[in-house]
């Protein structure tokens, strides 16, 4: 039985800190969304409190993402899941 690589999902929670547009700019900067992808993100963000923003399956890949977006002040976390 092969053994399954764990994904990793950069989530980002809600604050009071960071405005709208912020979170929408820096979607668009780190992530390279479009505009209506990002505004998206950023909408379930602040209605739900959370959400994962980004699915990667390289560990590297998501702490750089993370630290960027840490780096713009967002309150974001690496989730990893391991399929079974």
């Amino acid at each position: 039985m092969a053994i399954k690589k764990p994904t990793y999902q950069i989530i980002v929670h809600n604050d009071s800190e960071n405005t709208f547009q912020h979170v929408v700019e820096v979607f668009q900067s780190v992530l390279g969304y479009e505009m209506s992808q990002a505004a998206n993100c950023a909408n379930i963000v602040h209605h739900k409190g959370k959400y994962a923003v980004k699915t990667v399956k390289d560990k590297e890949n998501a702490e750089a993402y993370l630290e960027l977006l840490l780096d713009y002040g967002l309150d974001a976390e690496i989730e990893t899941f391991s399929k079974k």
